[in-house]
């Protein structure tokens, strides 16, 4: 699949190579099963918090490579939706690793770190025993105050999701002026440079979540200890 892309997009070829890397690595974080019997013993918190980074794990590698067949398949729209979802997807996870990495950095409030989780984890909009989700547009804006620029690039992503010009028009006709007709079919949007979105796109969100899986390696252990000492009070 890469070799292929990279034989169709030579401009993109050093991005394609980075996201194979970075999903090959990826893989190998993955398990089978997170057990609260370890080892190490994992108390209730830190049980909740790494079997989320594995659904959210599983999730973003499935996204990112059907993203990515979708395109060799001549599907423009669906390699945008699904690059939007790895966005999304990666940007909910590294906004949960800075808001426990800073409570750590604060009050260590094991009460607010069981709410952080499982809002995060079991956030739902119109059920109401469960945490309200929350609004992706905020944490998207949040992430743009560590990656400049992030916000215009989610922007951008999106506007080939909706049903608007970007997603109907470029992606699947050419107006033909000459003639007054537009000429309809998938080829018009598998171009290079709408390519390069994509290929961006899933790179950078690949990254941060590298980024917030390693937040969440050095965060997992203080968790653990806190959540130990609570529960032998």
């Amino acid at each position: 699949m890469y070799s292929q892309l990279q034989n169709k997009y030579p401009k993109s070829s050093k991005t394609i190579s980075e996201i194979e890397k970075l999903l090959v690595e990826a893989e190998k974080w993955k398990v089978n099963e997170v057990s609260a019997k370890g080892p190490p013993i994992l108390y209730l918190l830190t049980w909740k918090l790494k079997s989320y980074f594995q659904t959210v794990l599983y999730r973003v590698n499935d996204l990112s490579e059907e993203s990515l067949k979708a395109w060799i398949n001549q599907k423009p729209a669906v390699s945008f939706l699904l690059t939007r979802s790895v966005i999304e997807t990666t940007a909910y996870l590294f906004d949960l690793s800075v808001k426990l990495e800073n409570e750590l950095d604060g009050n260590k409030n094991i009460n607010k770190l069981s709410e952080l989780i499982d809002r995060w984890k079991f956030g739902e909009k119109n059920i109401s025993n469960l945490p309200s989700i929350n609004n992706v547009m905020t944490i998207v804006e949040t992430l743009s105050k560590t990656f400049p620029k992030f916000d215009e690039s989610y922007f951008k992503i999106s506007s080939f999701c909706h049903p608007n010009y970007s997603a109907v028009g470029m992606l699947y006709s050419k107006q033909n002026m000459n003639d007054m007709k537009f000429e309809i079919g998938f080829q018009y949007g598998v171009r290079e440079d709408l390519f390069d979105i994509i290929a961006l796109s899933i790179y950078k969100s690949l990254e941060i979540m590298k980024l917030a899986k390693n937040k969440l390696e050095r965060i997992y252990p203080i968790i653990n200890k806190l959540n130990k000492g609570e529960q032998e009070k």
